[in-house]
């Protein structure tokens, strides 16, 4: 074999030495086996802001007793009239009870717990007049579904004489669940035999949800 042919195989040789070598070093760097391996050197996020709202539906919100009177013929001094959730009654009087399907029920349909505050137009006697202790204007407010209404100042499962001078708490805590989120709002009239205002008379009660405290002290 001449010289020559021996330096070429030489020289062929180095090369191929001198590409392993490069192929080791490249395998070794991480930034390119990672390159390799499909491995992402970066990060990222997803953001997405959920807004708060507070909603109340009052799915059933008129209670219309139409006309009557008085039993006075029984000796009677008044009648009462009153709901009681999915009832409604008549005492001493000859109002009717068809047109009325029960208490106002109130609903929150927000997406947060809300407290809720009620208040009325008129006293018993603003509304009726006639004889003191003859005549009553009161609510109720008892939860339709367990668990949706706790706390507030007012009390529940009670008939309460309807506050007008300032907005009455019954729930500081509303839940806004499927399953826990409704209230009954009954009332209650006693009309004395001697009302002063007759024909059709009315009120207008303001129901109001606001943020509700999570805790209280």
């Amino acid at each position: 074999m001449t010289s020559s042919k021996v330096l070429t195989i030489i020289a062929i040789i180095a090369v191929i030495v001198s590409v392993l070598n490069l192929g080791v070093i490249v395998l070794k760097s991480p930034s390119v086996v990672e390159r390799i391996n499909g491995f992402a050197a970066y990060s990222g996020y997803v953001n997405v802001t959920v807004s708060t709202l507070i909603a109340l539906n009052i799915s059933r919100n008129t209670i219309n007793w139409g006309s009557g009177l008085v039993n006075t013929t029984g000796g009677f001094l008044n009648a009462t009239l009153s709901t009681s959730g999915e009832t409604a009654t008549v005492v001493r009087g000859n109002w009717s009870t068809t047109g009325v399907a029960g208490g106002i029920i109130i609903a929150n349909v927000g997406n947060i717990n809300c407290s809720l505050t009620l208040k009325a137009g008129k006293t018993a006697a603003t509304f009726f007049g006639g004889t003191s202790g003859q005549y009553q204007y009161q609510w109720n407010i008892s939860n339709k579904q367990a668990n949706s209404c706790s706390g507030g100042t007012e009390t529940m499962n009670s008939w309460r004489d309807v506050n007008v001078s300032a907005a009455g708490t019954f729930c500081s805590q509303m839940g806004f669940n499927s399953t826990a989120s409704q209230v009954y709002m009954d009332i209650l009239l006693t009309v004395p035999y001697d009302a002063v205002n007759t024909g059709a008379q009315s009120d207008t009660i303001t129901v109001t949800a606001a943020t509700a405290k999570m805790w209280e002290i």
